[in-house]
Order: C-alpha cells, then structure tokens, then sequence
C-alpha cells in the first residue's frame, strides 16, 4: 500500500542500521555540523595565525625603535663632535650649542636603547661598555674645549692630533654597529615569521574556502537527492494506484 512505501522511503527500518536507517532529519543535521565543524577549523586557524601575525609585528615595530635610538646614540655624538670642532677653529660660544644639546640627547637615546633592549643580556653587556667610551668622548672633547678657551688654538690642536679622541669613538662605533647587527638580525628572522605566517593564513583561509564551498554543494547534493528520490517514488506509487495498476 501507499503507508507502507512512505515507510520504507522515509524511515528507518524495523531494528535497521547505516545509511538507509537515518532519517532526512539527521541527514540534515549531520551536514550542518559538517560544515559549521569545518568553519569552525578555519576560524580558529585564522583567528591563532592573526594572533601571531600582530604579535610579529609588534617585535618588527620594536626592533625597528632599536635601531632608530641606536642611530640617535651616534648621530647625537657626531653633532657633538660638530660643536666641539666649531668652537675649536673660531672661538666662538655658540658654536657649542650642538655640543651642549647634545649632552643631553645621547643620554636620552641611550637609556631608550637600554630599555628597549631590556630582555636582552647580549646587548645589556654591550651597553655597560659603551656608558664609559661615551663619557670618555665627551670628557676629552670637554678638555679641547677648556684648552681652547684657556691656551688658545693651537694647543687644542695638539689635543685633537693626538687621536685619543678619534681612538675612543672608533670603539663607540664598533659597539653601536655590534648592537645595530644583532637587532638586524632579529628584524629579519621576524620578518621571515611574519611572512610565513601571513602565507600560511592565505592558504589556511584559501584552501578552506574552497573545499567548505565543495563540502557544502556535496552535502546539498546527497540531501536533495535524499528527499526527492522517496517524494518521487511515492508520486510514481499514487499515479500508478490512480491508474489501477498499483498494488
């Protein structure tokens, strides 16, 4: 009869098991969490790898400070270096002006090297040497200055090609360059991070898209075909019931 076949299309057999035993309801609950499961993964990838990539690029923004205040530190004693040799030819104060601001700033940049680099005894050592080179700088171009005013030109002179000075920042220079490399180095290594996470999350993101798009047409599919096959069979059952050939 027309009960019986409903019920043999649409419900599960008496103590029945697989495929032919779900019901249209758990097929379609089955392809929801499928697909919701799959969304899920790729959320949560995405989600850690977008993470990880702001993560990486807080470390690069630091690593770029580091070598900002690095480059402060040298440019700071070069205008220093400017004020002391201006004073030195012409004799005259205010000439010095770079020489005293920077007295100052090299301080300021060195303490933000210092604490920017915190986490990080290789450089912490670094900088330990490099405070006492610094106040040797200034203490011998502080000297030309005083001999300048004091003595005259040519005894400064004879301060400044002695070399003891140029010796001193030499040392200044190959510190602040061993700083500089090391932090080159970690801005590239996590510049690398960040692209391979940023490449990873591309595919991640990419990849899924694609096989949830084919996932959710497979699952379309097979349900479709799940409800209409037992919807047309029951149609070819009443036609031909109508036309006194059915059973």
């Amino acid at each position: 009869t027309a009960h019986t076949v409903i019920a043999s299309d649409a419900g599960p057999a008496p103590g029945g098991a697989g495929r032919r035993g779900w019901t249209i309801g758990r097929r379609l609950a089955a392809g929801y969490a499928a697909a919701l499961a799959l969304m899920a993964v790729i959320g949560v990838v995405s989600f850690t790898n977008t993470a990880s990539l702001v993560t990486n690029s807080e470390w690069v923004e630091h690593t770029h400070e580091v070598l900002a205040e690095t480059d402060a530190v040298l440019s700071s004693l070069k205008d220093a270096e400017a004020g002391q040799r201006g004073y030195l030819i012409t004799g005259v104060d205010a000439y010095l002006e770079p020489y005293t601001a920077a007295q100052s700033s090299v301080d300021d940049h060195l303490a933000a090297v210092r604490d920017l680099t915190s986490d990080n005894p290789v450089q912490q050592e670094r900088l330990a040497d490099l405070e006492p080179l610094i106040a040797a700088k200034f203490e011998e171009m502080q000297q030309t200055i005083d001999v300048r005013s004091d003595e005259g030109f040519e005894a400064a002179r004879e301060i400044v090609l002695s070399d003891a000075g140029k010796a001193v920042m030499d040392e200044i220079r190959a510190l602040l360059g061993e700083i500089r490399a090391d932090e080159e180095a970690l801005l590239d290594e996590r510049a690398a991070e960040a692209d391979a996470t940023a490449a990873t999350t591309q595919l991640v993101v990419t990849a899924g898209t694609v096989v949830a798009v084919v996932v959710v047409l497979v699952l379309a599919t097979v349900l479709t075909r799940s409800i209409t096959r037992p919807v047309n069979a029951l149609t070819e059952r009443l036609r031909e019931i109508a036309d006194g050939d059915g059973d």
